[in-house]
């Protein structure tokens, strides 16, 4: 497959001037119920959730415009879309589909969280959407976020959105993981990208935590992507390109309240990331304002503590985090191929 790849200037933000009243932040990915297992046999049934949520809900929490595309299914709680509706989300991107939706049973144990999709539901694929759902008003946005979804479906709107003149910022967060074998199939698909969100279940490169510059080493890309390593509890790195050939790097600590449940937290993150960068915030900025954001994911068991949280209370956490600084950062020149892993 092919991609047009397109530079742009990446700070202070994202240069697309957005039509008043379209959105300026669009999530396209899946909307669906958790049922919650947990270790000691307790269950916590018919949770909304989704990554559309958890992103939407963190991106609002700034006063910017969103958008959301997904299919939902007829199980998915009214409430929950009332909800965003409430915080001005423009749900016009939403397509309903027949019978029950994307479902999953989240199992929690002493080796973390999995996840099983539950029988009789509607499979991931028929979960997500395709580019013809986006609507026309949407591809005006000054950035578009791809959520997780299955990567032939993230893929084909990518090509699709990439290929388009006067196009958003594109932003990804993969739902395969980034292994060695796929190094090439990444790097095409990292050229179409402005932003690159990873966590740590989508990096399955050896030594990565101890020198996360593999990442971004391997994948060449540094001199047009921003690309956000997420490692839980450990913090986070970002790097992010720096003049024509140069690359900063910016390590940010895990900050939150308290820790009941990781799940959407890092779409949150992500989120509130882009939203930074859609008001034309710096990097730094941006960062801080998705740690608040994955701070109220962290704080309850799915959206609710992101349904909870409010702008006033997002404005007062922004200001006793502490801002992360950008430095320069020696990155290899993207022709140069690795030669340590």
């Amino acid at each position: 497959m092919s991609f047009e790849v397109t530079t742009r200037s990446a700070e202070p933000g994202f240069p697309l001037r957005v039509p008043p009243g379209s959105p300026e932040l669009v999530i396209v990915g899946n909307l669906l119920i958790d049922d919650l297992v947990f270790e000691d046999g307790r269950t916590l049934e018919a949770e909304p959730g989704g990554a559309v949520l958890y992103a939407a809900l963190a991106a609002a929490l700034w006063r910017v415009r969103v958008g959301v595309v997904s299919r939902v299914g007829n199980d998915y709680p009214a409430a929950t879309l009332a909800e965003l509706e409430s915080r001005g989300v423009d749900l016009s991107g939403l397509h309903s589909i027949e019978g029950p939706g994307l479902r999953a049973w989240l199992r929690y144990g002493p080796a973390g969280r999995g996840v099983e999709h539950r029988p009789g539901a509607a499979t991931h694929l028929a979960a997500s959407p395709e580019v013809s759902e986006i609507p026309s008003p949407f591809r005006s946005a000054a950035c578009i976020h791809i959520a997780p979804m299955p990567f032939n479906a993230q893929v084909e709107i990518l090509s699709r959105l990439a290929a388009t003149d006067a196009r958003p910022a594109l932003s990804l967060d993969p739902h395969e993981a980034i292994t060695p074998d796929r190094f090439d199939e990444w790097r095409a698909l990292a050229a179409t990208l402005q932003v690159l969100s990873l966590g740590l279940d989508e990096v399955r490169i050896p030594g990565v935590l101890e020198r996360p510059d593999a990442l971004i080493e391997e994948l060449r890309a540094f001199r047009s992507l921003d690309l956000l390593f997420r490692m839980g509890e450990r913090g986070g790195v970002l790097f992010a390109p720096r003049g024509a050939s140069a690359a900063e790097r910016c390590d940010w600590r895990a900050w939150a309240r308290h820790v009941v449940d990781s799940t959407g937290a890092g779409d949150a993150f992500t989120a509130g990331y882009l939203a930074g960068r859609v008001r034309a915030r710096s990097r730094a900025a941006s960062v801080a304002r998705g740690l608040v954001s994955a701070s109220f994911a962290l704080e309850d068991f799915g959206a609710r503590g992101l349904l909870r949280a409010t702008p006033e209370e997002a404005e007062r956490r922004l200001a006793r985090v502490p801002e992360p600084v950008l430095v320069p950062h020696p990155a290899r020149d993207h022709r140069e191929p690795n030669a340590e892993l």
